[in-house]
């Protein structure tokens, strides 16, 4: 939610106002905190309302309009399904410096290419419906996405090029990137590549999905452990050579270089300059301070871009180092107590070290549950245990990746060693393979939690936890706990009955293809027409709902193995057919699925709904079809459409398809309703009444 830029000025006005009545008063033991509080909200408010009236409102008063832009590339984001691109402008009828999102499927374009044209532009947070992809659209200061307004209307421009330091780092980078993944091919050089570099592109979808549910997903991103290991490995290099201030300095280059060449993400910032923080704690022969080094790191980013915020990799990132800050000595000491672990104990050293890199695990794990579960409404149960199988192969994935590639530059004696270490790395990262593979293969590896009181009990329970255990010890803890139990138990209850017999129909459209995941009962089935980017947008809209096991899955159409493939590594499916045409299934006694000429039709019980294809023939289907209680057509109306009589309707379409096909819909015979995304959800207890919620 985006706070408005007057109610930002009013509330920074409110703390100055505040703060200055404090400073009237006479002095007191909470003062200094009140102080200390209002001033930093009032800063944090005033860079918050000078970025919003500075960059985002000039930006923002060209969503839904059309320009000419001449833009360079400086990012590329490919996947499996498709390529994006992050341009920045140089010239037009938009600010120069805007960001944009941009996505063109007939032309490749490669960091560094200009193009003009005339594109359509339109507020990202209504283009996409995946909440992920817009808050980190958001953190780097993208707020528009764009793409051609009609085939051929963008064009090469004449170069202008990145600026050569720029060009040099993302040359330096690919070069990096390509040595690693040919040295070693294959998934394990794409995973190096990955750990070391950063570069995620050579990635498979399914090994990402298991890293993904396995709870190791970080690994494959640039994180505080690539910066603590950088700078460890480089000023235990230097120390017996160098004074303490000479390496802290070095040290300090190093990781900024190292910021450069991956890229200023908000998460490589923050680990960066908290290392540095620690690190220059050295310069002034003082003490570094962990928390204080975090604090000061988050300042720094937010006076910056307030926006930052909305990154996930940054608040996963700050909540896992929190965690580990606040929680690892504890928890180290109370599993040395439990298991009665002492110096004077048999294999203390090898004891000692598993236990504190099962409480460091324990503790960046407890932070960022809640935020796991918000953002992608689930939870790895296997993620404490994988995190503490992977701790050293990933650290030697890490570290031995990098000397590699190095060597590899060396002419002779670096290609002989180099062969020797790649054969270990190559081993390192099969092992790291093997490990995700295995425990992301579980169908219950994941738990959703995409319930309202789920989530309000995953963060409610363990602080009931702790404030039993403050009050009361032992005692307390067992009664907050039984407590919380009972929390979630009646809340569980009443969600039950409140929902029970209400069939749940969520669709999703993408282009000429509409995806219906139906949850019936308590279980999940779900349509699509089979095709490829059918098959894409099923992911999307299984990974938004956090659904992990789907019953039934129904292709009505060409059948596409890949994408079949592709889905099956990140949900569990217990059944798969192709339905035919003029094919009707039943599930149970309430709900069947029927096809005919493309138009799906959904029975439940008393209420029907009319899937319809954006091209077909109403003349074609049976007469006991024309009457339903809900309809939803796709880019245009099908031939014939006044046949059908319905309560309500939607029609999904983009703004194009909207200004081309807007006269073949029936307006005046029932209400059309346009949702301002590309996905709805229908309500209904199998009694003709359908709630439409866009």
């Amino acid at each position: 939610m985006q706070l408005p830029l007057t109610a930002a000025l009013l509330l920074g006005a409110a703390c100055l106002l505040a703060f200055g009545v404090l400073l009237c008063l006479p002095r007191t033991s909470w003062r200094l905190t009140a102080v200390t509080v209002l001033m930093t909200a009032a800063v944090a408010v005033t860079s918050f309302s000078l970025q919003t009236w500075l960059r985002l409102q000039p930006v923002m008063q060209h969503a839904g309009d059309t320009a000419v832009v001449t833009a360079t590339v400086y990012g590329k984001d490919t996947t499996p399904d498709s390529i994006s691109y992050e341009l920045r402008v140089v010239d037009g009828d938009l600010p120069v410096g805007t960001k944009l999102k941009y996505w063109q499927s007939d032309t490749e374009w490669q960091v560094g290419d200009t193009l003009t044209g005339k594109l359509e532009l339109v507020d990202i947070e209504q283009q996409t419906d995946s909440r992920l992809l817009m808050l980190s659209s958001r953190a780097k200061g993208i707020y528009l996405y764009a793409w051609p307004a009609y085939t051929g209307s963008v064009e090469d421009a004449a170069p202008q090029g990145l600026p050569p330091m720029t060009a040099w780092l993302f040359s330096l980078r690919a070069d990096l990137s390509a040595r690693a993944t040919e040295l070693l091919g294959g998934e394990e050089g794409a995973l190096t590549a990955a750990v070391c570099f950063g570069d995620v592109s050579g990635i498979p979808q399914d090994t990402e999905n298991h890293f993904r549910r396995a709870g190791i997903a970080h690994l494959l991103v640039v994180s505080g452990m690539h910066m603590s290991l950088l700078a460890l490995a480089i000023s235990k290099l230097l120390r017996r050579r160098l004074s303490a201030r000479l390496t802290a300095i070095i040290t300090i280059l190093c990781l900024l270089f190292f910021m450069l060449l991956i890229g200023f993400s908000p998460s490589v910032v923050r680990a960066g300059v908290m290392m540095m923080l620690v690190m220059s704690s050295g310069l002034f022969r003082r003490r570094g301070d962990g928390l204080n080094s975090m604090g000061l790191a988050f300042t720094l980013l937010s006076l910056a871009d307030p926006f930052c915020i909305y990154d996930i990799g940054l608040q996963l990132s700050f909540g896992a180092t929190l965690g580990i800050l606040l929680l690892a000595k504890p928890l180290a000491a109370w599993l040395r107590s439990l298991f009665k672990l002492t110096r004077d104990s048999r294999g203390y050293p090898l004891f000692n070290g598993l236990i504190s890199g099962l409480a460091v695990t324990l503790a960046a794990t407890v932070t960022v549950v809640p935020l796991s579960a918000l953002y992608f409404g689930t939870v790895s149960l296997v993620s404490p245990l994988t995190n503490l199988l992977s701790m050293w192969l990933s650290n030697g994935v890490l570290v031995l990746g990098w000397v590699t590639v190095l060597l590899s530059y060396i002419p002779l004696v670096g290609g002989y060693i180099g062969f020797a270490l790649a054969w270990v790395q190559r081993l390192l990262c099969t092992a790291l393979l093997a490990l995700a593979e295995f425990f992301g293969g579980f169908i219950r590896a994941v738990v959703s939690f995409h319930q309202p009181y789920q989530l309000l009990w995953l963060v409610g329970a363990p602080l009931l936890c702790l404030l039993g255990y403050r009050l009361l010890k032992g005692k307390g803890l067992r009664i907050a706990a039984a407590s919380a139990a009972a929390c979630l138990l009646v809340t569980a209850l009443l969600q039950t009955a409140v929902w029970h017999g209400v069939t749940t129909v969520r669709t999703l459209s993408a282009g000429t293809s509409v995806v219906t995941l139906i949850t019936h009962h308590n279980r999940h089935t779900l349509l699509l027409d089979g095709s490829e980017k059918s098959w894409k947008q099923a992911r999307y809209l299984l990974s938004d709902h956090a659904v992990v096991t789907v019953d039934s899955v129904f292709a009505y159409a060409e059948w596409q193995q890949e994408g079949y493939d592709r889905l099956l590594a990140e949900v569990s499916v217990r059944n798969a057919y192709w339905l035919q045409d003029t094919e009707t299934v039943q599930f149970g006694e309430d709900l069947t699925v029927s096809v005919r000429n493309g138009f799906v039709r959904l029975t439940v019980e008393e209420t029907k709904l009319l899937l319809c294809p954006s091209s077909g023939d109403v003349s074609d289907l049976p007469s006991a079809w024309y009457a339903n209680d809900a309809i939803c057509f796709v880019r245009r109306a099908p031939y014939s459409v006044g046949r059908l009589t319905a309560d309500e309707a939607l029609w999904f379409g983009s703004a194009t398809d909207r200004q081309r096909y807007a006269a073949t819909l029936p307006w005046g015979c029932y209400p059309i309703t346009i949702p301002d995304g590309n996905a709805a959800v229908f309500h209904t207890r199998g009694a003709g009444d359908i709630t439409v919620n866009d």
